[in-house]
């Protein structure tokens, strides 16, 4: 009686370590393996897990604890590895009803065996591993409520004891395997989505516009899509894989861009910067000669789960053919600011011959009078004026050239003030003449960053259109220049005769113009002047507003915004 208490005592012992440790394992590889380590570690027991095949017509052997010495032997009797060896469910009378009928059936090793081998072979193999006096329990192992396979199990004589224990240890190994299986299952779904997403994204960069290729941690090519190898003449089945680097890229040292590379693997940064150059120089590329690109090129990391980058996405964009259009609308827009220029100052040059003529008069009158005079203080005080009369007029010149001049000007640091004033000097002595006073509000103004030929265009057309409009009469032209909040301000305010409102919304359209025979006037317009205005001012993000009411008068209102401002303010001498 104690023995036998031992016995059960042992058992459910065994089979809550084994339970235990199968608990919540994730991979049915290891459950088998605790199973049989288990098993193999007993004194008391031996056990083996048998599985359907896929057609649940035999079972085959998945893990047995019997060890490497006894394994050996029974192979070499039956002349076949153990996992190679099948049971034939229909020729089977103790498996067939454990699989099939789903009972738990006790019975002598010996029969067990001769399920697998004919029955001499079985009586051979059961006395060599010294079975032929035990017997075996057999009871189902189920996954998701459907028999999969079996647990055999060598146990002592009074086996009805140990049934509850085995069944219930099958029971433990059933549910781990049944979690295992669900998180295949969950792992194989996981792995079907990230394979499709995967082909999508692939999808969706290879046939992106942009040019993009993915590289390894060493800078070395590995993937390129479809617009990249059309960019760079790469042909499909080639592709450079592991035959290109960045950092030995000839046109990336050329332009000292391999510092900025190095950023995107040494600390993780994204980087951007432009690459401009000729295909053709690159030996490995089968390019035509003089086939020149300009590729803004942007290079992100990729990371892992650690935040160590493992590639980085290499995206360009061939911006060739847009800089070339760009390149043509910009010849056009100076062409058209300068046609622009040049019909201003043809409005004017009447005007100028006149001044200028008169200040010629001045310079000879007093030349004259030098000669004439015998006193040295008039000859020094002739000359005096002679001087600064040639001052004015070489200052006359000077502003002209100046304005007329045709060349492509970058933005630079101006006083605004002064842009406005080399306008109003020109022309100062013309409104004057026509009875027109200029009254100037200036206050302290930044320094702005700005094309100055092209603010004196637009200054100089706001001018000449406020004299249009107070002509025959005359009248005031207030020019003021203050800071507004984030903006800098520059506004012309004439007394002249306004502009209907119908009229407004159309001021900035091209072509269009009030100066001529339809509205009463003398003065001729070409209806380009304040639509080149507009697209300067737009072009510098500021604003041109307008004011007006008829018979009283216009206010044109410049706005410029303050992000141009590159250094403190400066008062205005």
């Amino acid at each position: 009686m104690n023995e036998l208490l031992r016995e059960l005592i042992e058992i459910m012992r065994f089979t809550e370590r084994v339970s235990a440790k199968i608990h919540g394992m994730i991979y049915e590889h290891d459950i088998y393996k605790v199973v049989r380590e288990e098993f193999g570690e007993s004194r008391y027991y031996t056990g083996s897990i048998l599985l359907l095949t896929d057609d649940g017509s035999k079972l085959r052997i998945a893990e047995s604890s019997l060890t490497s010495r006894k394994r050996r032997e029974a192979e070499k009797i039956a002349g076949l590895r153990l996992k190679e060896c099948e049971i034939d469910l229909n020729r089977s009378s103790i498996y067939s009803q454990v699989v099939r009928e789903g009972k738990t059936v006790v019975a002598n090793v010996d029969d067990t065996i001769a399920e697998l081998f004919p029955r001499p072979m079985a009586h051979l193999i059961s006395k060599v591993l010294r079975y032929q006096d035990k017997k075996s329990i057999v009871t189902p192992l189920s996954l998701g409520g459907r028999i999969v396979g079996a647990l055999a199990m060598t146990c002592p004589e009074l086996v009805e004891e140990f049934i509850p224990s085995i069944r219930n240890l099958a029971e433990h190994i059933s549910n781990a395997l049944e979690l295992a299986n669900e998180r295949a299952e969950r792992e194989r779904k996981v792995k079907e989505a990230l394979k499709r997403w995967e082909n999508v994204l692939s999808s969706i960069i290879d046939q992106s516009p942009f040019p993009t290729c993915i590289m390894g941690a060493n800078g070395t090519s590995i993937w390129k899509n479809a617009a990249c190898r059309r960019a760079f003449g790469i042909d499909w089945s080639e592709q450079l894989a592991g035959k290109c680097t960045m950092f030995l890229d000839p046109v990336v040292k050329k332009q000292g861009l391999i510092g900025e590379i190095t950023k995107v693997f040494a600390e993780g940064k994204t980087v951007t910067f432009t690459l401009n150059f000729d295909l053709s120089e690159v030996d490995r590329l089968n390019v035509s000669p003089g086939t020149h690109r300009i590729f803004p090129v942007t290079i992100f990391p990729v990371k892992d789960e650690n935040g160590k980058v493992i590639n980085a996405v290499v995206q360009h964009e061939d911006i060739t053919e847009r800089k070339k259009i760009e390149e043509e609308r910009e010849k056009v827009r100076a062409e058209l600011i300068q046609s622009a220029k040049m019909a201003t100052v043809g409005t004017q040059a009447s005007g100028i011959a006149h001044e200028f003529n008169n200040l010629v008069q001045v310079m000879r009158g007093h030349i004259e009078f030098a000669q004439k005079t015998k006193k040295q203080k008039d000859i020094k005080q002739a000359l005096n004026i002679f001087l600064d009369t040639s001052d004015r007029a070489e200052k006359i010149i000077r502003n002209l050239l100046n304005f007329s001049r045709q060349e492509l000007s970058e933005k630079e640091l101006c006083d605004i003030t002064e842009v406005v004033e080399s306008i109003l000097s020109l022309i100062e002595s013309q409104l004057k003449r026509c009875n027109i006073r200029i009254i100037r509000q200036y206050k302290n103004t930044p320094m702005v960053e700005v094309n100055k030929p092209e603010m004196q265009q637009v200054f100089l057309d706001m001018v000449v259109n406020a004299r249009d409009a107070m002509l025959p009469k005359g009248g005031k032209l207030k020019v003021s220049v203050k800071r507004a909040k984030k903006n800098v301000e520059i506004s012309f305010s004439d007394t002249g005769i306004g502009i209907e409102k119908e009229n407004l919304n159309r001021l900035f359209e091209p072509f269009y113009t009030t100066k001529g025979s339809l509205e009463g006037s003398t003065i001729s317009g070409t209806g380009l002047g304040l639509y080149v205005s507009y697209g300067i001012i737009r072009r510098h993000k500021g604003s041109i507003e307008v004011r007006s009411r008829v018979g009283r008068g216009s206010t044109f209102t410049v706005r410029l915004p303050l992000g141009e401002v590159k250094l403190g303010e400066r008062g205005v001498k």
